[in-house]
Parts: C-alpha cells; structure tokens; sequence
C-alpha cells in the first residue's frame, strides 16, 4: 500500500484532487473532514471548548465557527492547546482509517500542514495542489471567510512556490477539470509504472 499525501496552501484545490479521486474509486482521508467529525462527536474536545466558552458550542451542539476562529487567532495560549488537541485527534483518525484499509493499493490523505507539522516523512508519494492567485481568490470569496482571518491562516503556511522541489508532483487545479482528472491518472499511471520496473 502506498499513503498519498495531498498538501497546498488555503483554496489551491486539495479538496478538489481529493474528490476526484474518491470518485474514482480510491481511498481518501480528508484531514477537514475529519476535523469537523471531532468537532462533532468528540466528547473531550467538546468539553474543552465549552469550558473555555459556552457560547462557542451553542443549545442544538453546533460549533460557532466564526467565534472558534476568532479564539484560535485572538488567544495564543488556547490556539495551542486547541491546535495540540485537534492534530492529535487527526493523527489518531488518520491511523485508524490506515488500519482499515491495509489492503488497499493506494490511500490519499488530504494533509494541509503537511510540512508546516513535519508529516511528510510518514508519506510515500506528496503531491501540491496549486492554483493561479485569481482562482484563489475567486475560491475564498466563495467561501466568505473573513479577509483578516485568511491572512493570518496564509501567514501560518509555507508558500507553494517553497515548496514544489520537496514535492513528488504538482498538479494545477486552475485547469479544466477533465484536464485534472487526466493528470491524476498520468501520476497514478507513473506510480504503477515504478512499481513493475
């Protein structure tokens, strides 16, 4: 089995690599996804963010998210403990969803702060998604997070461009989609291909 990490800055198309490839059948781990099942089931990390203020989970248990992100970049000592809580959690969900799926030829793993967090020894193959700044842009707005808090998210990850040469591919995700998806393919192709020579 071969663990595929998938990284990039905020809004360069991880995501999007990641859903067409669980569309195609392959195993994927989204580290968002599981962020927010931990957000929702996890009892001690629940506890932890009502303890530090009962209004961030609200009367029907949803997350505040604007009110979390705002702890997280206001408060530096709760930012800590919260990241430390959180990429704990992920790492475990990460290990357990390995575990299930040893069988598998390949396993993509959506990873954000693969670098940033040291994590990419833990991984055969990393592919960068980038994107063109305008998409970025156009794919942030859509997403309305609040101009301040991107910033601050951007000032927490390492730029594409410093990170290509540590990158087995790099994948364009401005391009057409069938493009994207033909280039998915040549990577999983050339990795076959590696395998049998």
């Amino acid at each position: 089995m071969k663990k595929i990490a998938i990284t990039g800055t905020i809004a360069s198309g991880k995501s999007f690599i990641l859903s067409i490839l669980e569309n195609k059948g392959f195993k994927t781990f989204s580290s968002d996804k599981a962020v927010k099942a931990i957000l929702e089931n996890d009892n001690e990390i629940r506890n932890y963010l009502t303890n530090y203020d009962p209004e961030i989970i609200n009367e029907y248990g949803d997350i505040d998210k604007k009110l979390l992100a705002k702890y997280i970049f206001e408060d530096s000592e709760f930012s800590k403990e919260y990241k430390e809580k959180i990429y704990e959690a992920v790492a475990k969900a990460r290990q357990k969803y390995i575990n299930e799926n040893l069988g598998e030829e390949y396993i993509f793993f959506e990873i954000p702060l693969l670098f940033e967090k040291n994590l990419q020894n833990q991984f055969d193959k990393i592919i960068l998604a980038d994107a063109s700044q305008e998409d970025v842009e156009i794919r942030l707005k859509e997403r309305q997070i609040g101009k301040d808090i991107v910033e601050k998210m951007i000032n927490e990850q390492i730029a594409n461009s410093k990170k290509v040469h540590l990158c087995d591919y790099v994948i364009n995700t401005s391009r057409p989609k069938g493009e994207i998806e033909k280039e998915i393919m040549r990577v999983i192709e050339n990795e076959r291909d590696s395998i049998r020579h």
